[in-house]
């Protein structure tokens, strides 16, 4: 087993829509049982099973992406490791695929093949559901556990149909942060840079990111901390230590200010002596 692989550069990391109803069909009066009443060479009625009626979002679900978002993945595994397997058990389409997005993002922090069920399962829901916060959470986490296995093209695929499926959707930025990960990693052959190019389309989407990430609490300025921190590792794979010292310590300091975990500012913490950035 592979565990994800991490660059002293770069940490890797991921309006609601209720689910769509059908019109119920109009009442049929006429009793099934009645020969009289049925259609002479008519066979039986066939109709797609909905499934059981859909419940909302657990609160559990948000408050895990929240932690996910700040570096706490052992708490967003406890959490949600029983909650998902309930959801997935009911056939709760929206609330599992989500549920199992963010399981498997958290995963993929430990051992990526751990990721695989969770995430495959996140994809089938996405395709069920067509929800665009579903295909959203569930490519991201696809994307990430190809990502930790190292099949970097799989998962910048991935990560850019996650982008595409809700451009302005809450996690747009992480998917660009992961998208930007991948692509990077393209750029090297044996620890040597061999496609530069790849460097600079990475370094591109890391400053995207920065553009759709929100402000709204502590979890998205931990996003912005690892954008950030991402550039400087850019700068740093170039040789440009001033810029990477500059925006490294920029990233810290937000990474203070949200409570992120010391997983998150340890990556940080190795680029700044990478780069020989003084305090």
């Amino acid at each position: 087993m592979h565990r994800l692989a991490r660059l002293p550069a770069l940490v890797l990391a991921l309006a609601v829509l209720a689910p769509g109803c059908k019109k119920p069909a109009e009442e049929d009066t006429t009793p099934p049982d009645d020969p009289s009443k049925q259609v002479e060479g008519a066979g039986p009625t066939e109709q797609a099973d909905p499934g059981p009626p859909q419940e909302p979002d657990p609160p559990e679900i948000a408050e895990a992406r929240r932690q996910y978002l700040l570096g706490n993945y052992e708490q967003v595994v406890s959490t949600l490791q029983p909650i998902c397997d309930d959801l997935t058990e009911r056939q709760q389409f929206r609330a599992s695929g989500l549920c199992t997005s963010w399981l498997a993002l958290a995963l993929t922090q430990d051992v990526a093949e751990n990721a695989k069920g969770p995430s495959e399962y996140a994809v089938t829901m996405a395709d069920k559901t067509g929800d665009p916060e579903v295909v959203q959470a569930a490519k991201t986490a696809h994307g990430a556990y190809l990502l930790g296995v190292m099949d970097f093209t799989g998962a910048a695929t991935d990560l850019k149909a996650a982008v595409d499926a809700n451009s302005a959707g809450t996690d747009a930025g992480l998917a660009l942060i992961l998208g930007g990960e991948a692509t990077m990693n393209t750029a090297f052959e044996d620890d040597k840079v061999v496609r530069p190019g790849a460097l600079d389309e990475a370094g591109m989407m890391f400053e995207k990111a920065l553009s759709l990430i929100r402000d709204t609490g502590p979890e998205d300025k931990a996003v912005r901390a690892k954008a950030i921190e991402s550039i400087a590792g850019i700068a740093s794979f170039k040789g440009d230590n001033t810029t990477a010292c500059a925006r490294v310590n920029e990233a810290v300091k937000l990474y203070e200010e949200a409570g992120a975990s010391d997983f998150l500012t340890s990556g940080a913490d190795a680029l700044r002596q990478k780069a020989k950035c003084g305090k």
